[in-house]
């Protein structure tokens, strides 16, 4: 009996439209019974997303990392990465890398620090910090005193492995630009092979702007012992060799002492040279300075 229930019941379904098949026939007395097909809602799927708590995602999951479905690779044993610095040791220093000593002091996955000794001596030992840069183990740093943070820093060392770096302390400009003059003068005489002195601080020298005249405060240079006026060429050659353009402003000419200007942005420098036949002989002077207009 059920078996024709089913039967029935599956072919009212396929002909129900051409057919009719379910509606009552009143006058058999029986139930009528009716089928109503509701149409989706075309909103339920807005409805949803509005009744739904808002997702937040982070960077990495909407460039579609989801790092807690990432398995960790638990990176090169300690026995690797010794292996591994010792052999940049080996390449950087020329030296055998059976006489390389290293070990491993402090341990963070892809950043090490530890003691390093290119002989078999291990009282010779000296401090390392070595990163994995690209899949390759490189020694940051390595020496006997403290490294710096900067240079810690570069390989973006973790903060628990950088503790005991040093900053290193930042130049003002003004100390920047006297490191400039002091390199400057300093060529002198490399360069032009004159016996230039050491140079000192602290000197005053005038300059002319082209307007008024100028007491400036800057570094001198001087070289003596030429028996006669010495030829200043080889300086003004040197200044402009660096940049410096010759200033029409600050030239002279005497029976006694004679000077040239150069400038380059703001450093300013002057030479001049001199004879003194009962003291010194001839006499260049260079002073430098940066001109600071108030």
């Amino acid at each position: 009996m059920s078996s024709k229930l089913f039967l029935l019941s599956s072919l009212c379904v396929l002909v129900f439209v051409a057919t009719g098949c379910g509606q009552s026939d009143r006058a058999g007395g029986e139930t009528e019974v009716d089928i109503i097909v509701e149409e989706a809602d075309s909103n339920s799927e807005e409805k949803y997303e509005e009744d739904d708590e808002e997702l937040i995602l982070t960077e990495d999951e909407k460039n579609g990392i989801f790092p807690q479905y990432i398995v960790q690779d638990d990176g090169d044993s300690e026995e690797t990465k010794i292996e591994k610095i010792k052999l940049f040791f080996s390449k950087k220093y020329n030296k055998d890398i059976k006489n390389i000593q290293v070990s491993i002091a402090e341990d963070s996955g892809n950043f090490v620090m530890g003691g390093v000794s290119l002989s078999d001596d291990l009282g010779d030992q000296g401090l390392y910090f070595a990163a994995k840069v690209d899949g390759e183990w490189q020694v940051a740093w390595d020496g006997n005193g403290i490294p710096t943070c900067d240079v810690l820093g570069d390989f973006n060392f973790p903060m628990d492995l950088m503790v005991g770096c040093y900053l290193e302390d930042v130049k003002t400009e003004a100390e920047l630009k006297a490191d400039e003059i002091f390199g400057l003068l300093n060529g002198l005489r490399t360069e032009t092979g004159m016996a230039f002195n050491d140079i000192v601080p602290n000197k005053y020298f005038e300059w002319n702007d082209g307007n008024e005249y100028w007491v400036i405060e800057g570094h001198k240079a001087v070289a003596v012992g030429f028996e006669e006026n010495a030829d200043t060429t080889p300086v003004q050659e040197y200044f402009q060799s660096k940049g410096f353009q010759f200033d029409v402003n600050n030239m002279s000419d005497g029976t006694v002492e004679s000077s040239v200007g150069y400038k380059k942005d703001d450093i300013v420098c002057k030479i001049s040279n001199s004879f003194d036949s009962g003291v010194s002989g001839g006499i260049i002077e260079v002073y430098c300075a940066v001109l600071e207009l108030e």
